[in-house]
């Protein structure tokens, strides 16, 4: 995996325990421009080969599986009872194991498409890459315009699940204080310029993760009595008691499987790039285990009372757990500080980018006399904003995450919004657009073709409802 100074200089460093992949999108920070010849060569009667490119990695099997551990397991999770409190079990149950077969069957697709590098003729390191080679130089500024909006979005959940878990913490505060905290912190990680330590501190989400099932477990079967006991279940309901809630559950649990933009980085950084499929199926096995656990025993301990983040229902329960709770939900509300700075990285670093061209723009303009490199020349770097500008970028950036939740102040309900659009499109429809086009004119893989554009038109399709139908009054459960 790459990790992306403030220079957007790359680096690769040795893999260790601590060494965390950003959740960012690292292709988004390749210029919009396309940096190499437009693609003209056709793509028909490509074969798939074997996993291979020219550079070898450095990761190891497991490295590669601890990787996309910490790429699955992120903040979704936490509103997972919530999910099945809004499409009932059954129904709950189904949608989650079905999201994880297609996103992990997508997954495979994007390391096929990884693996036609060498039949393209052409480095494919990036869902932007991928996007070129299959519809052309337009498809990378589409691609980098949902993803920045998707990590603007993301960065609102974040915000948002600082301050509920300060709430639970401190029911007695009012809510704008937290949502000062909430400014304040997020304010000071988008500013740091070294994310190597960023990234470092990232390893509390697993940690944090983990320590959470085990809360939720040792609550529920030391507890005799609910709420809060999987022993003494509460009323649960089998089937949605209002259909349309199902498209919550719908996008919770998508974004629970977000990160496909990401699963690039972890196929090149591999050593041996055979056993991607393998580190993808172990990876989302696990995951899936997981979220299984998470989502049955919250649904179980709390029934219709079930909140829109566990935690919140965790940090509510008296007696002796009182603490343990609290410890968990705290550790809960650390954990989306370091995510908000990796994910936010990519926006600004954006923003300077093009801030960077316009004042080239602006000098180069001024000066007609003067040669100087054409913006488009990628050989030739803008100048860096001052620290007064790249201050207020940032300022200006975290402002907007901070305000949009005085319009979406609950935080399934962004969750669903990201899963239900971004992850269906990042995550679903692109990987399968991608190889069907770039394998396109094969005879051996028309069936594969036809497959994967059914997947494109039941992903939009699925995505489209879910996002409408979270817009309909009384869909969500209050």
């Amino acid at each position: 995996m790459t990790y992306l100074s403030f220079d957007n200089t790359l680096t690769h460093p040795p893999f260790s325990p601590t060494r965390i992949l950003p959740t960012h999108r690292q292709d988004l920070l390749k210029p919009f421009l396309p940096t190499q010849t437009p693609h003209t060569q056709s793509t028909s009667h490509i074969h798939p080969t074997n996993h291979h490119l020219s550079t070898p990695g450095t990761c190891s099997t497991a490295s590669s599986i601890f990787n996309t551990l910490n790429l699955l397991i992120g903040i979704g999770f936490l509103s997972l009872p919530y999910a099945l409190r809004c499409s009932g079990l059954l129904p709950g149950l189904v949608i989650i194991i079905s999201t994880c077969l297609l996103t992990n069957l997508t997954g495979h697709l994007l390391g096929k498409c990884l693996a036609l590098s060498s039949k393209l003729g052409r480095s494919l390191s990036s869902y932007g890459d991928l996007g070129e080679a299959a519809f052309g130089s337009k498809a990378r500024k589409w691609v980098s315009v949902v993803f920045l909006t998707e990590l603007v979005v993301t960065c609102v959940a974040f915000v948002i699940l600082i301050e509920d878990s300060l709430g639970a913490i401190f029911p007695e505060i009012e809510t704008g204080v937290f949502r000062g905290i909430a400014f304040a912190v997020c304010l000071g990680a988008a500013l740091v310029k070294n994310l190597t330590y960023i990234s470092y501190a990232s390893l509390v989400g697993i940690v944090g993760s983990l320590n959470l099932v085990g809360v939720i477990l040792y609550n529920g079967v030391t507890s005799t009595k609910g709420p809060g006991s999987i022993l003494d279940p509460m009323p649960i309901s089998t089937f949605p008691e209002n259909p349309v809630s199902t498209s919550f559950a719908v996008g919770i649990v998508m974004a629970g499987f977000a990160g496909h933009a990401v699963l690039p980085n972890i196929y090149l950084d591999m050593k041996d790039k055979s056993r991607y499929p393998f580190v993808l199926n172990v990876s989302f096995c696990i995951a899936l285990t997981l979220y299984l656990t998470v989502a049955v025993a919250g649904y179980l301990m709390f029934g219709q009372q079930t909140l829109q983040e566990i935690t919140m229902n965790l940090a509510a329960l008296p007696g002796a757990k009182k603490s343990l709770n609290l410890f968990a939900t705290a550790l809960i509300c650390f954990i989306p500080i370091p995510k908000y700075a990796l994910t936010m990285a990519p926006v600004s670093q954006t923003a300077d980018a093009y801030l960077g061209r316009f004042l080239h723009k602006s000098q180069s303009s001024s000066k007609p006399t003067e040669a100087t490199p054409l913006i488009s020349d990628t050989a030739h770097r803008p100048p860096k904003p001052s620290m007064t500008q790249y201050i207020l970028i940032r300022v200006f950036l975290v402002s907007v995450t901070a305000l949009i939740p005085f319009i979406l102040p609950h935080f399934d309900t962004v969750l669903g919004l990201i899963g239900s659009f971004f992850t269906v499109a990042v995550s679903v429809v692109m990987p399968a657009a991608f190889y069907a086009k770039l394998t396109k004119g094969d005879e051996s893989m028309k069936w594969v073709w036809a497959g994967c554009w059914t997947l494109v038109g039941i992903g939009a399709l699925a995505g489209m409802l879910a996002t409408v139908g979270m817009g309909v009054p009384g869909a969500r459960p209050i």
